[in-house]
């Protein structure tokens, strides 16, 4: 399937829906439903990646792995005294990390998401707090900060995630896409459904 396949079956599925409306889409605005499309079909394969078969194929092309070492961060203001600093994979493009695991003296722990309310709430808490088996992970702007309880020495961290699926451009042409052509066509229904809710609400500002 190339650009314009998804083009012709952007208009075609257009078609029947438009018996009473002279609107003619440019390929402008019809790239820009695709993506807005692709966004939110992204978004939602993502959601269920652990879960759904399915899911997990469609995104084969987005999944990535990295193992990572510590950074010095200038100006960055840890949370914790054991905080331990990375750069986040992929930066801005980084959809969901997937599987995560830090390496210490040879031995793999479990690291889990934490946002900086449930740190807040648990830090003070000894019976919440990173063990020997368990690391925290916080997202701080572009980097990852982990905590480890003091004990623990992070020598690597071994991650999987999932970047955003490539935007979809007409000129240049997008030659390959991020998913396989199945999802694409299901990424043009969606795509023609945001072009029609568009105008309905054209018409309702109008009236």
């Amino acid at each position: 399937m190339t650009i314009f396949d998804l083009q012709l079956l952007f208009q075609d599925k257009m078609k029947p829906l438009m018996t009473n409306a002279k609107k003619v889409f440019s390929t402008t605005e019809i790239e820009r439903y695709l993506n807005e499309a692709q966004g939110a079909y992204a978004e939602e394969l993502a959601s269920v990646f652990e879960v759904n078969e399915k899911a997990r194929r469609a995104q084969d092309k987005l999944i990535l792995s990295i193992e990572e070492f510590p950074i010095l961060i200038i100006g960055s203001v840890p949370l914790s005294d054991n905080s331990i600093l990375f750069e986040k994979p992929a930066g801005n493009e980084l959809s969901r990390i997937v599987e995560e695991q830090v390496i210490s003296g040879g031995t793999r722990i479990t690291v889990k998401p934490t946002t900086h309310d449930q740190y807040l709430a648990n830090i003070e808490n000894p019976f919440k707090q990173p063990y020997e088996k368990l690391v925290w992970r916080i997202d701080v702007d572009e980097h990852i900060e982990l905590i480890p309880d003091a004990s623990t020495v992070i020598d690597s961290y071994e991650v999987r995630y999932l970047v955003k699926p490539d935007v979809i451009e007409f000129d240049p042409p997008t030659l390959e896409f991020s998913y396989p052509d199945y999802i694409m066509k299901e990424v043009v229904s969606l795509a023609v459904n945001l072009a029609i809710n568009s105008l309905t609400v054209g018409r309702r500002r109008e009236d």
